[in-house]
Order: C-alpha cells, then sequence, then structure tokens
C-alpha cells in the first residue's frame, strides 16, 4: 500500500481509512469545515468517522460480501513547504458485476474536494483529483490476489444547481469558495465532468438534515463521452448511499429517496436506456455574466440543458 505519494504536480498527499487517525482531525477537518458551509450538503466529524469504521473488521466483511471491495479515504495535499493546501473525502469501489470496455468498472465517488483559500488559483484542482483516481486504481487493483482486470477509475460527484439554490446558499457558497456557482460548473467541465441527465436527490445525511433536492450529479468518464450505462450507475449510487450516505445503517434499508432512484435506474437498466451527459461549460460560458441572477430561472439546470 501507497503511503506518502507525488503524482508529479509538486504536491505530496497523506491519506488515512481509519476512524481514529489524528491526521482527520489536525490536517482535514479543520480545512474541509471552513470550505462548506451548506448545511444539508456537510457532513460533521463524527460523519467522517463513521465511514471510516466501515473499512474495518467484521462490518467491512459483511459489506464487502454485499457489495465487493471497497475503501473510503481522506486524502490531504501539502505543498513542498509542508502546508496543507487542501484535501478530498472519497469512496472508491470495484463493481465485479459490471464491465467497461471488457474490464471490471472501478468507480469513485468524490464526496467533497476543497483547496484552501490561500492556495486557490495555483491549479491545484486536478492534481487532487488525478492523486483521488491513483490511489483508487492502486487499491483496488490489488484484489484478489491482483487477478481483476480493472478499468480507468469513473469519477462520481455532486455539484450545486445553481438554479435550484437558494438566493442565500448561493451566495454563501460563492463567498466562501471565491467563485460563483457558474464559475464552478465551467471549471469542473473543463477537466472533463459531465451532468448526467436523472432527477439527482442526495438523500439525508443525517437524521437530522433534510433531503438536498439542489445539486446536479456528474461523472468525469472521458472527454467523449455523451451517455451513460444505467446499471453502471445503478451499482454505484446502491454502494454509495449505502455505505457513505447511510453509513450502514439499517434503517435506511427502505430509504424512499435512494429507492426511488434506484428504482428508476434498474429499469432503465433492464430497458437498456442510456442516460445522456451533458457538457454543463458551454452554458456556462454563455451565463458567466448572470451570476445570482440565474437563481429560479428553470425548475433545474439539467432539465433546461436537456431541454426537457
Amino acid at each position: 500500500m501507497l503511503s506518502g505519494f507525488k503524482v508529479g504536480s509538486g504536491l505530496r498527499f497523506e491519506y488515512l481509512w481509519e476512524p481514529d487517525d489524528p491526521l482527520l482531525t489536525s490536517d482535514f477537518y479543520p480545512g474541509y469545515d471552513q470550505s462548506f458551509v451548506i448545511d444539508s450538503e456537510k457532513e460533521e466529524l463524527k460523519g467522517f468517522t463513521d465511514c471510516l469504521a466501515l473499512n474495518m473488521g467484521d462490518t467491512y466483511r459483511q459489506l464487502s460480501t454485499r457489495h465487493g471491495p471497497y475503501r473510503e479515504y481522506v486524502l490531504v495535499a501539502y505543498d513542498k513547504q509542508g502546508a496543507v493546501v487542501g484535501g478530498a473525502n472519497f469512496l472508491c469501489l470495484l463493481l465485479q458485476d459490471v464491465m467497461v470496455n471488457g474490464q471490471t468498472a472501478i468507480t469513485v465517488n468524490l464526496n467533497y474536494l476543497f483547496v484552501l483559500p490561500a492556495h486557490r488559483g495555483k491549479g491545484y484542482l486536478r492534481p487532487i483529483l488525478k492523486a483521488c483516481s491513483h490511489l483508487a486504481f492502486e487499491t483496488l487493483r490489488h484484489t484478489n490476489g491482483n487477478q481483476e482486470t480493472i478499468s480507468e477509475p469513473i469519477v462520481f460527484f455532486e455539484q450545486n444547481d445553481p438554479v435550484r439554490m437558494s438566493l442565500k446558499d448561493y451566495e454563501d457558497d460563492s463567498r466562501q469558495s471565491g467563485l460563483d456557482q457558474i464559475q464552478r460548473i465551467a471549471i469542473w467541465a473543463k477537466i472533463g465532468a459531465r451532468i448526467i441527465d436523472i432527477p439527482y436527490v442526495q438523500p439525508a445525511l443525517s437524521a437530522n438534515q433534510e433531503d438536498d433536492h439542489n445539486l446536479l450529479y456528474c461523472v468525469i468518464c472521458g472527454d467523449t463521452a455523451s451517455s451513460l450505462d444505467p446499471c453502471l450507475l445503478k451499482a454505484h449510487l446502491e454502494r454509495f448511499f449505502h455505505i457513505s450516505v447511510f453509513k450502514n445503517a439499517t434503517e435506511n434499508s427502505a430509504n424512499p429517496t435512494a429507492n426511488k432512484q434506484l428504482a428508476m435506474l434498474e429499469k432503465r437498466c433492464q430497458q437498456g436506456d442510456a442516460i445522456r451527459l451533458a457538457n454543463g461549460g458551454t452554458w456556462a460560458s454563455r451565463s458567466l455574466h448572470l451570476g445570482k441572477e440565474v437563481v429560479g430561472i428553470a425548475d433545474s439546470l439539467r432539465k433546461f440543458i436537456f431541454g426537457d
């Protein structure tokens, strides 16, 4: 297993997967806490420790028997002077029942990625994302005695839907991140992100929070991709919901928000109905001058872009 690695960016990366690792509270969580401000999207420290605990012991054996090999990571990025510049939290999965171009699929759910204010504008987004994919691949290629022929990681993540956000959330998040919500869509589009044409809702992260309807679900899976296999997406979301969102809580096994989405994807999987992808950067480049005026211009950006 790796320890303290680089991916050719000048940054150094450390990672953890155990809930009691001191790096979580010393170097990751303080930066995370100041970078995310919308309550429905944010994990408390206990949420991270609960997720990381699922990497261990009998719980891991139970979940990996059901879902296949996985690992949830926290990653911290440091510059040459040893200062924390950003971090990420992600779940990586080996989908043993899903093939991509003849290879077993690896997927990553990028739960959180941040660059601290003093280090923004230095091109750190790409190397942090690359480090997540690198760590996912190196972890899962050793599964089952290194017998798996595996795909390059397919990266899924959530983005704020700027037209569905409240004005307060739009302004608060833009101010805290230093990026307008439309700029963020443009930046991610430049590194290959595509908006997935599904009515995505993030189930509540805890009993004290509510479902989040103001998100887009996105994927990085190749610059030329125009559609996505619904069977792959269903397999990925089923695992992401169970592990990272519900944290293996048995009372959420019948969660209506999750199950409605999974049932829709199962139907489309059975029908072979590919899911459309769109480059949000085209819309963003035409809308940057509008800023927060885009709030409420449509039911959702997804519908606006796909013309539904």
